[in-house]
C-alpha cells in the first residue's frame, strides 16, 4: 500500500515538472475613475478615438442640462457646406463644429475657425477676407479669413440660420432661417431687417449679378426674386415637383436649376421663368447643384444620394459626364471661381477635386471627415 502512495506521488510530481507554463491571464487596467461636474469651464481633453474618457456621476435633469460641457470629441464632423474664396486661394469645408480651410494649391489645411453652436451655412465676403457663419441656435458671426479670429456677431435671426450669401458689394448679408423668413444686415451698422412670404425654410440664398436681386429658395416649393433694397418681390416660380431641395444660378444670371428629393431637376429661363428642361435622375434626391464659370463649357453639376454627380451643359441639359468616385451620398459641391475644377463633398466623410472636364478619376481626396450617424 506504502508503494502504490509512493508511485503515485512521484507520478504526479513528474507529470507536474513536465507540463508546459501556465500562460498568463491578460490584466485589464481599471476603467478611470469618474469625475463630477464643475461649474468651471475645462477645455475638452486632446485624446485618441477609442479612448475612454472618465464618466461623470451625476444625472442629468432640467435642472441641470445648461451645466453640461463637453468631455472629449473624435473626428472633424460631416461635411455641410463647402465654398471656394472669391479669388480661388482657398477652399472652405464647413462641418457642424467649424470651417476648415485649405490652400488650394497643396490641399493643405491652414485654419480652423471654431464655432461654439451647430453650424449650418457659412460663406466668403466678396474680398474673401471674411467669412459669416451662421448656426443652429440663431446666432450669426462675422470671422478673418487670415486669423480665423471673430470680428463682429449679428444679432436679429430668431430661428434658425439654414443658408447665408453676401451681395455683390459685400455690404449686406442675407440669412435664411428655418422659418421661412430671411434677415438682411447693413454690415457697416449691424442693423437687421426682415423679409416674410415663404412659409418654410430658406435653404439656398443668392445675390444676382445685377447687384439689385435676391433670389430666395425655400421647402414651400417656391423661388422668389427681391429687389432687396425695398423688398419688391419682382418674380416667383412655383416648382411643379414634390419637393425643392436646391437652387442655383448661373455665373451671368440667366438660368435657374432646381433640384428634388424625388430625383428630378428642372432647367428655367429666369428673365421668362419659364421651363426649359427636366433632367431626370433615375430615382436618387438630388442633395446640390452647382454651375461652373468656364466660358468654353459652362457646366451643371447635379449631386445625387446614391454617390453619383452628373455632368450637364448648362446651356441645353446635355450629357457630359458622370463621376462615381464617391461611396456614399453626396450632399455639397463647388467650382473654382474659373471653372477648371469641381469639389465634391459626401457623406462618405470625403471631399474629391476633379479637374474639369474629366470625369474618368478625381486628381486629389481629402478625407478625415466623418459620415453621418
Amino acid at each position: 500500500m506504502k508503494k502504490t502512495v509512493c508511485f503515485l506521488l512521484l507520478f504526479s510530481f513528474l507529470v507536474a515538472a513536465c507540463a508546459p507554463a501556465p500562460t498568463a491571464r491578460p490584466t485589464f487596467a481599471p476603467f478611470p475613475t469618474s469625475i463630477p461636474l464643475t461649474a468651471t469651464s475645462t477645455p475638452p481633453p486632446a485624446v485618441l478615438a477609442g479612448t475612454p474618457v472618465p464618466l461623470p456621476t451625476t444625472v442629468i435633469t432640467a435642472e441641470n442640462v445648461n451645466r453640461l460641457s463637453e468631455l472629449a470629441g473624435w473626428g472633424n464632423g460631416t461635411i455641410v457646406n463647402i465654398e471656394s474664396s472669391p479669388d480661388g486661394s482657398l477652399l472652405a469645408v464647413g462641418t457642424p463644429l467649424g470651417v476648415h480651410l485649405f490652400e488650394t494649391e497643396s490641399f493643405a489645411e491652414i485654419n480652423f475657425i471654431e464655432v461654439k453652436s451647430w453650424l449650418n451655412a457659412f460663406t466668403f465676403s466678396p474680398d474673401g477676407t471674411s467669412i459669416a457663419t451662421g448656426s443652429q441656435d440663431g446666432s450669426i458671426q462675422l470671422w478673418g479669413t487670415s486669423d480665423g479670429k471673430s470680428q463682429k456677431t449679428l444679432s436679429g435671426s430668431s430661428s434658425t440660420v439654414t443658408s447665408l450669401a453676401f451681395s455683390r458689394a459685400g455690404n449686406i448679408l442675407a440669412a435664411g432661417n428655418n422659418d421661412g423668413t430671411i434677415v438682411l444686415f447693413d454690415i457697416a451698422t449691424q442693423a437687421p431687417r426682415t423679409i416674410s412670404g415663404q412659409t418654410a425654410r430658406i435653404h439656398s440664398l443668392i445675390f444676382a449679378p445685377d447687384g439689385e436681386t435676391l433670389i430666395s429658395g425655400s421647402d414651400d416649393r417656391t423661388v422668389r426674386f427681391l429687389q432687396f433694397a425695398n423688398s419688391a418681390v419682382q418674380q416667383t416660380i412655383v416648382v411643379d415637383t414634390k419637393t425643392l431641395n436646391k437652387v442655383a444660378l448661373s455665373s451671368d444670371g440667366s438660368l435657374l436649376a432646381t433640384g428634388s428629393l424625388e430625383s428630378i431637376t428642372q432647367l428655367w429661363d429666369v428673365k421668362g421663368g419659364r421651363l426649359i428642361r427636366a433632367i431626370n435622375g433615375f430615382g436618387s434626391a438630388v442633395l446640390d447643384l452647382a454651375f461652373s464659370n468656364d466660358e468654353e463649357l459652362p457646366l451643371l453639376a447635379i449631386a445625387f444620394n446614391d454617390s453619383t454627380v452628373l455632368l450637364r451643359r448648362a446651356k441645353d441639359g446635355g450629357p457630359v459626364g458622370t463621376l462615381k468616385e464617391h461611396t456614399s451620398g453626396v450632399n455639397n459641391l463647388d467650382f473654382s471661381p474659373d471653372g477648371k475644377r469641381l469639389f465634391s463633398g459626401s457623406y462618405d466623410g470625403s471631399l474629391r477635386v476633379w479637374q474639369m472636364p474629366e470625369t474618368e478619376s478625381s486628381m486629389h481626396t481629402i478625407e478625415g471627415f466623418s459620415s453621418p450617424i
